[in-house]
């Protein structure tokens, strides 16, 4: 698989170890852009020379870049005429040898303030921080710096990236304090001043759903709402190992045998704007989503269940069914992003159905009130008898 919100205006370039296979730093470099050449991995016994090839600048296409060593002399280049020369030689060979060794690599500091993304990286590393959630009138405004030569991809954007510099660096989240209507839209930049127009500052309806995972019909219908945070997001519903086996354990976990349960197993991560940055620290952000009904169980209407696999066992959420241009869909809450399946036990049925009719979910469809209606009126109509009228006799 690969990644298909990657544009043709970027380019991967993978930087490997002397073995060319062993990945040391990859980074995503803009067309015509340059990738920053990370710190060689130590090898023993030889000494780093070069990154091969070294056209890692004015990058126009994909590149694949391996580590280029040397092996360390075991001589100091005298002649060796004598054997005391020799001696001399080894001598003078072995304390050099550990300065001309590769040394290890070297790793830098990186402070947040104000969100996630703390840690040691070496100089080249693409790394992501994002700001966390303060709290209603609590809103992100800029990502600010104090350490030369950090550039962000998006100062603005509470989630964004930038790359590592070869000293230690101290980030700081920015917030501006106000209500929801003081204009916030994440740092956007564009100064509207907010006429009221977006009532809650901390809900963003600007997010969209993309659905690689097979066995899901018009996924042109899925479509999210963040609550938590005013930046725009990608949801990503994708086909994952790892998310079918654990979806699978606690199914069996809770049912033991399976030979009844219809299930559909997927993986819900959070990605920024830009669908490349997966956002790693979630926490006070829950996401709103609506998805088609998987394929194979859209003929079990509302006996459907959706939950989250958390420590090995399921999460149940409160779903709501519904139908959008005639295709029945299902609605529940994300709080935190793991695997996720829709599933059904076949042994457990009941009549619940999904609404056809626009704009609701009620499991009774309006065509049995109709029946009901006219079943009552018959009756009343046959239990209704019609006076007698009585004629005078002639005489």
């Amino acid at each position: 698989y690969t990644d298909n919100s990657s544009s043709v205006n970027r380019h991967k370039v993978t930087f490997y170890a002397y073995d060319g296979t062993t990945v040391v730093n990859t980074q995503y470099v803009d067309h015509e852009g340059s990738a920053v050449a990370p710190m060689p991995p130590n090898r023993s016994g030889y000494h780093f020379v070069a990154w091969v090839p070294n056209t890692y600048t004015n990058v126009t296409e994909d590149l694949n870049i391996i580590a280029s060593y040397e092996k360390n002399s075991s001589e100091s280049g005298g002649s060796g005429s004598g054997s005391g020369s020799s001696s001399d030689s080894k001598s003078s060979a072995s304390p050099s040898a550990s300065p001309s060794a590769s040394p290890e690599v070297t790793k830098y500091t990186v402070s947040v303030s104000g969100g996630s993304g703390s840690g040691s990286y070496p100089a080249g590393a693409i790394v992501a921080i994002n700001a966390y959630f303060l709290g209603d009138g609590q809103n992100f405004d800029k990502w600010t710096t104090s350490t030369a030569g950090v550039g962000f991809a998006n100062p603005n954007a509470s989630s964004t990236t930038f790359t590592m510099p070869a000293a230690n660096v101290a980030i700081t989240a920015t917030y501006k304090t106000g209500s929801s209507s003081s204009g916030s839209t994440g740092g956007n930049g564009s100064g509207s001043g907010g006429s009221g127009g977006s009532s809650t500052a901390n809900t963003n309806s600007g997010s969209t759903v993309q659905v690689t995972k097979p066995g899901i019909s018009n996924t042109g219908l899925a479509g999210a709402t963040v609550s938590g945070a005013t930046d725009n997001f990608i949801i990503k519903v994708s086909e994952d190992q790892s998310a079918a086996d654990a979806a699978v354990a606690a199914l069996q976990a809770k049912y033991g045998d399976l030979s009844r349960i219809k299930y559909f197993p997927m993986d819900i991560s959070l990605y920024d704007s830009t669908g490349r940055t997966k956002i790693a620290d979630t926490s006070g952000i829950s996401v709103n989503i609506t998805l088609p009904l998987p394929d194979e169980l859209v003929q079990y209407a509302g006996n459907n269940k959706i939950a989250a696999v958390s420590n090995g066992s399921l999460e149940d959420l409160s779903a709501r069914f519904t139908t959008i241009d005639g295709v029945p869909c299902i609605n529940f809450t994300a709080t935190h992003f793991s695997p996720y399946v829709i599933y059904v036990d076949t042994a457990n049925l009941t009549a619940g159905t999904i609404d056809t009719t626009p704009k609701t979910g009620d499991p009774i469809h309006p065509k049995w009130f109709l029946a009901i209606g006219m079943a009552c009126i018959s009756l009343i109509l046959f239990f209704k008898k019609d006076k007698a009228v009585v004629r005078p006799k002639r005489a």
